[in-house]
């Protein structure tokens, strides 16, 4: 069993792959659940990545319908399986024993240790480790790998990895997160001192969608592109009805997707490096004319609609 491969930074990510390998993650653990006899096996290395691959889970239910991401949520919080298994992780061997005579003998076990000077001060509601609560981890496990496994069977459309099929003509591994992140700010800036402060918050929540996704180490670039032109829309209508008001905001929205289309595209990258090498070489023999860099804005004309009141 090797989860390690889904955190791999040198694999492409393939949502039916992963999910089929943490349906068989979630399995495993599960099997390695014995509430009866209070006690969990299996490589504690495995255990120890239950958040992670949680996390991964998540993210990648991201392209899924929502009632199975909320699903999964809600099995992971209620059955508490991160405490539980982060409780076997970190306590001692030896502490453990001693718990699960506790729990199964109750107060005479407790009583028959302290007769040999072993003194047990496990509190249930601290650890957790209880038939009941085992059994209940024992079960959401089995849940969430039936649901994953449901889930790896629905093909779902995945924009990002189209971006590589044109890597020839658009790569979006060329493109300058910082600067994404910079406009971003300064829209976000910009946005505070919007009047209509429902429509900002509106604005900030797509914002803080847009920055988190180009702050990963791998940006899902379909869902960057889609919302950066989906808020260049809505700023673009709002610029139509109080042009006054909306306009620097619209303006740096369209800053944002002009440097999301200049930097990802080939030619536009290859033109600004033979700009440069033109500009430092000396030689009088080069007259070619400069090329032509890519826009630093993409302008929408909407026709301008008056305010009914």
């Amino acid at each position: 069993m090797r989860v390690d491969i889904l955190f791999s930074k040198y694999s492409e990510p393939d949502p039916e792959r992963d999910l089929e390998t943490i349906g068989n993650y979630f399995n495993y653990l599960s099997e390695n659940i014995f509430p009866r006899r209070i006690k969990i096996t299996g490589d504690k290395k495995l255990m120890a990545g239950f958040e992670s691959v949680s996390l991964l889970l998540q993210e990648r239910l991201l392209l899924y319908p929502e009632t199975i991401r909320k699903q999964v949520e809600e099995i992971i919080k209620e059955s508490q399986l991160g405490t539980i298994l982060a409780t076997v992780i970190n306590l001692p061997e030896e502490e453990l024993h001693y718990a699960r005579i506790a729990e199964r003998y109750g107060a005479f076990g407790v009583f028959i240790l302290s007769l040999v000077g072993i003194k047990i001060r496990l509190a249930k509601e601290d650890f957790g480790l209880t038939r009941e609560n085992l059994f209940k981890a024992k079960l959401a496990l089995s849940r969430l790998a039936q649901i994953v496994k449901y889930a790896s069977t629905i093909e779902v459309v995945d924009y990002d990895t189209s971006f590589y099929e044109l890597r020839e003509h658009y790569n979006p591994d060329l493109i300058q997160k910082s600067k994404v992140v910079a406009l971003i700010n300064i829209l976000r800036i910009s946005v505070d001192t919007l009047p209509d402060k429902q429509v900002g918050q509106i604005i900030l929540e797509r914002l803080d969608r847009l920055e988190k996704e180009v702050r990963k180490p791998k940006p899902r670039w379909g869902i960057i592109l889609a919302g950066a032109l989906a808020l260049l829309g809505f700023l673009a209508d709002l610029k139509g009805l109080f042009p006054g008001i909306y306009s620097d905001s619209y303006r740096t929205a369209s800053q944002i997707v002009a440097v999301l289309y200049q930097d990802g595209s080939v030619l536009a990258t290859k033109s600004k490096t033979l700009l440069l090498a033109t500009a430092s070489s000396d030689s009088p023999k080069n007259n070619s004319p400069p090329l032509q860099n890519a826009p630093d804005e993409i302008v929408i004309d909407l026709p301008q609609k008056k305010d009914e009141e």
